[in-house]
Order: structure tokens, then sequence, then C-alpha cells
């Protein structure tokens, strides 16, 4: 009878967070799925902790409550180095040594299908931004080591000439248009994907390039490589514009967060390092870790920062003041790499026992503050429209007869902005507050104007 009540408590709690999601109250949401987790045996739910999905777009994240391996994969043929998961936080991707490409279903932590590519050992994978894309980067040597796949079609779209060594590192731009890649042949490359052509070549790195990442700028991207250093680099510039020291071996990581203020980094010195990217210097130097760090990811607003370890660890951290929040391990051995949701709640790592593990990231939210803007939200969309200045057109110079245009690219920008205010611990802000912002914005013309003009539906 104490099991029945439970459950009955448990379901209409959950069906009362549901409908309050729906009616844009989650803080009485939050209540709800707190009640429904208190409940014997239900602390773990999956209906509540998919809930809490919804949650951690739309409330501030207060601090870090807990988390837990939810699923582990059945043992594959051979190791995944490679990693991603997609935008909704529901797909998975790896890829292995032996050049299979494995799509998981991350609630469940099932396949959802595989197939082989024949590119050999895949060392870096990556969802295209309409999630309906894959660019992957192979060790098999060779000069076609970088493809293009459409995954619905498991059809190879593209295979990229250039790279003379193993791709180790990727990065998509945010619309998804080109890439870059990291290779051991010490080259940095920007592709168009669209047309399968090498733009640029980057070169004068410090040995074989592991990791790269943009910035959410659109402008600027780093680079960790062999020498243990980080190179900053404007887009189409030939030469890099900084250099920053502080590892002293291998950076084989680089995670950079939302707001452009801050940069991971890890590598074979067992060291994270947080990084001000203003002024290029190391905020902090996490130690902890007794192998090679592999893979570090961080939370969006860049608060957290998660490390994947050789020494079969994983360690949570808390960055403003470099503390250990949580230390995960168990029989997994070394750990590959790993690649965290945009929303923060779920995990996905490999490692040297063949098998995929999914993590649940159980955080704490607050209530929203009694305000109707952020500072934190007017960065973000600055750098937004600075990023998509080549989709968006400023509003001086529209004639009056294409308001309804001007009105469509102002909300198709709110809803895309609105995602990573919600992954940025800011999706308490109004979409009507938020449109204001950005119509203002826009009027006020404080970014670069050149671009700005092309229409955003062509």
């Amino acid at each position: 009878e104490a099991a029945s009540e439970a459950l009955a408590a448990y379901e209409q709690n959950v069906s009362d967070a549901t409908r309050l999601l729906d009616q844009s109250e989650p803080f009485k949401a939050l209540e709800c799925l707190t009640n429904a987790r208190a409940q014997k045996g239900f602390s773990r739910g999956s209906e509540a902790m998919e809930a809490m999905s919804r949650i951690a777009l739309s409330l501030p994240r207060q601090g870090f409550s807990g988390g837990w391996e939810t699923t582990s994969a059945p043992s594959l043929e051979s190791p995944s180095y490679a990693v991603a998961i997609d935008h909704t936080g529901t797909r998975a991707l790896s890829g292995d040594e032996h050049g299979k490409l494995t799509l998981w279903d991350v609630v469940r932590g099932e396949i959802s299908t595989q197939w082989p590519t024949e590119a050999g050992d895949i060392r870096c994978v990556a969802f295209g931004m309409d999630g309906k894309s894959v660019l992957l980067g192979s060790a098999a040597g060779g000069s076609s080591v970088l493809q293009l796949w459409d995954l619905p079609k498991k059809k190879l779209l593209a295979s990229m000439n250039g790279h003379t060594r193993p791709v180790l590192g990727l990065a998509l731009s945010s619309d998804g248009q080109w890439a870059l890649s990291a290779g051991a042949d010490g080259d940095v490359r920007q592709w168009d994907l669209e047309q399968g052509r090498c733009l640029r070549r980057y070169q004068g790195q410090g040995g074989q390039v592991f990791a790269v990442a943009l910035l959410p700028d659109g402008e600027h991207f780093v680079s960790g490589d062999e020498d243990g250093a980080i190179r900053l680099w404007r887009l189409g510039a030939k030469r890099c514009k900084a250099v920053w020291r502080g590892h002293r071996g291998q950076v084989f990581s680089l995670a950079v967060s939302a707001d452009g203020q801050s940069i991971c980094s890890a590598g074979s010195d067992h060291l994270v390092i947080i990084w001000d990217i203003k002024s290029g210097r190391p905020r902090q130097a996490l130690q902890g870790h007794s192998g090679f760090i592999r893979a570090v990811v961080m939370t969006a607003d860049g608060g957290c920062a998660l490390s994947a370890s050789s020494d079969g660890t994983l360690r949570l951290w808390e960055l403003t003041k470099g503390t250990l929040l949580r230390s995960f391990a168990g029989n997994h051995g070394p750990f590959h790499n790993a690649a965290l949701s945009g929303d923060s709640q779920r995990l996905v790592t490999t490692g040297a026992d063949h098998t995929v593990h999914f993590w649940q990231l159980d955080w704490r939210y607050s209530a929203p503050p009694d305000a109707t803007w952020d500072p934190r939200a007017e960065r973000l969309m600055k750098l937004y429209l600075k990023n998509r200045r080549n989709r968006l057109r400023a509003i001086s110079g529209i004639p009056q007869k294409n308001r309804s245009d001007l009105t469509l690219s102002i909300r198709e920008a709110a809803t895309e902005l609105r995602t990573t205010l919600g992954e940025s611990g800011l999706g308490w802000i109004s979409e009507q507050t938020l449109k204001r912002h950005l119509s203002d914005a826009m009027r006020g013309n404080w970014y670069t104007l050149s671009g700005l003009m092309t229409k955003l539906r062509r």
C-alpha cells in the first residue's frame, strides 16, 4: 500500500510539473518535481529527471546536487576515442578505431544505429548544426581523413583531402557552413563543408595539434598542441595573435564558455587550467588527477568543468574558487573522451573498456531573480549578433514595406538565442523582453556593419 501511494504521489507531482512547465511556471514546477523525487524509491525517477531537463533551461543553477551513471552500453568490438552529443542532448555519436560510427539514444543508453565508414581509426566526431550530418576525423593516414556524412541516409557526402597525418580535433561554425580541423601534421585547416574544400591553412603550431575550439564571437579560435602551448588565432590571419603557456606537456583538450570569457585546457601534465581570454593569463590550475587528462568540458555558464582522465576518474570542478565538487570513479579503466549536453544534465564518456557510459548530473536551481534582464544576457546577445552578422540585417535601411520580414528576423534570432540563454542559466528572461532588446541592439547598430545586409532568408 505504501508503495502504491508513493507511486501515485510521484506520478501526480510529475504530471503537475509538466503542466506548470507548459504554462511557463518553472519555479512552481520545480517544487512539484522536488516533491515527486522525495517519494521513496523515486529520487532518480526517469520521468522526473526528464522534466528536470526543462527546468535546467528555465531557472538559474545554484549548485551541484549529485551525479550517477545511468547505464553503460554492452562492450563494443573496439575502443572508441571519439564522442559527441547533439544540441538536444538526446543523441550521441561515437566512433571506434575500426572506423565504425554508432548513433546512441542518450536517454535510454541504447544503440540507435551503426554503420562502417571505412575511414579507419576515428579520432574525433561532431554533429552538424542541423543534426542531420556528421563530420569525422580519422587516424587512417593518407589524405582523405576528413569525412562528411548524411546521418539519416548513412551516405558519404564528401571526403576532404589535405591533412597528411591523423585529424585529432574538430570545431564547427555556428551556422554549420564551415569547420576547423586539428592535425597531427601540425596544421589547423578551415573547410568549406558545402563545397568540400580547404579554404586555408593555419601553420606555425608547436608540433602535433590535438585540439581546436571556436570562440563565441565567430572570429577567433584557439588551438592546443604538442609543445604545451595554447595559440589564439583570428580567422583568416597568417599568424597567431597570442601564445599562452602554462602546461608542462601536451594540450589534449580545450573548452570555451558560452560568454567567451574563459577557456579550460587539459593535457598530459594532469592539470586543468582555467584561462582568462582577455588577458591570456591562467586564473586557476586545478590539480588532482594522477594521469593524462584526455577531455575537459564546461557548463555553458562557465561555472563548472568536468575532466576525464586516463587515471580512471571523472572530476567535476567549480571554477570560481577552483574547488573539486565530485570525483566519479569505478571499474571503467582509463577514460578516452567525454561530451556534455548543452543543459549540463547528461554526460557521455568513452574509455579503454570498449564501453560507452551515460551519466546524469543533478543540479540545484533557484527562483528567477526579481529582474527582467541581466548583463550576462546583454553580452551573450552581442556575441550572438556578432557571430551571426552574415545572417541578420541591421534595421537601418530596411524599407517599411518589408517590416514583416524584419519581425521574422527578430523572432528567429530570439528563438536561436533563447537556447543559449537557457543553457547559461538565463532562461527566465521572457521572449518578449529578449525581442525588445534584440530590436534595440540591432537599431543601435553597435556591432560591425560589414556583412549585415545579407538576408536571413534567401
